[in-house]
């Protein structure tokens, strides 16, 4: 790894003037993660466009039990790489072997305030709650609506979870190999928001076909999906 790369661990700020899927911040040599490209065996992992949602940046969440090589460069970029100006992250994946070989991994983040202060929705120390509490101890139900209920979830209750696993072997009755990774994630955020968690799935592949002497045909995919409230 060379010098001038810094991770932050703090999460994107969302919110109605932020934008990101709450991934963790990076820069290289000064420049955000909108003028880093990543590639993924060789292909462009970036957002071609820069919208709202990802802010031009590209697709981090990689499961490391289907990295073989992480390759971080921060300055004479080859041609191929054209268009990075601050770094570039080239990732290759891992391939089936000549025997099966599966690793598994499962993280649990038990349930709990992830914040300092009082519980967000305490009747008796919430200004909210206390201003639309009745004498006789009862919220106001034109305040303490059905909508407003719905909206309302004891955020400390949710839990982290985050499995990932691969398997790779020979092909049978072929020349060639299969590799399969994949990732499920569920993180609790620190403060209530629409949605209770952030979900991160995601599962990648491989087919390495040797049809001839000399001949590598290697197919590969991912497909991944990030839910993540903004706001």
């Amino acid at each position: 790894m060379q010098a001038g790369v810094f991770f932050d661990v703090q999460p994107i700020v969302g919110g109605l003037g932020g934008s990101g899927r709450g991934e963790p911040r990076y820069a290289v040599r000064g420049g955000d993660q909108t003028e880093v490209i990543w590639f993924l065996d060789g292909a462009r992992a970036t957002s071609l466009i820069e919208g709202r949602a990802d802010q031009g940046g590209s697709y981090t969440s990689i499961n490391p039990h289907a990295v073989q090589e992480l390759q971080i460069l921060t300055g004479g970029f080859p041609a191929e790489h054209g268009g990075a100006q601050s770094g570039v992250v080239n990732v290759v994946t891992k391939e089936g072997g000549d025997r099966i070989e599966a690793t598994a991994e499962y993280l649990y983040g038990p349930p709990g305030q992830r914040h300092f202060g009082n519980y967000l929705y305490d009747p008796e120390t919430q200004k909210e709650f206390i201003d639309n509490t009745l004498p006789d101890g009862t919220l106001d139900p034109e305040w303490w609506t059905e909508e407003r209920q719905s909206q309302v979830y004891d955020y400390r209750e949710i839990a982290d979870h985050l499995a990932r696993g691969s398997v790779g072997g020979p092909l049978p009755f072929m020349d060639g190999s299969v590799f399969l990774a994949g990732q499920f994630n569920r993180t609790a955020y620190e403060y209530p928001r629409p949605t209770d968690h952030r979900q991160l799935d995601d599962v990648m592949g491989n087919v390495v076909l040797r049809p001839g002497q000399g001949m590598r045909l290697r197919l590969s995919g991912l497909y991944g999906r990030s839910l993540h409230s903004t706001l």
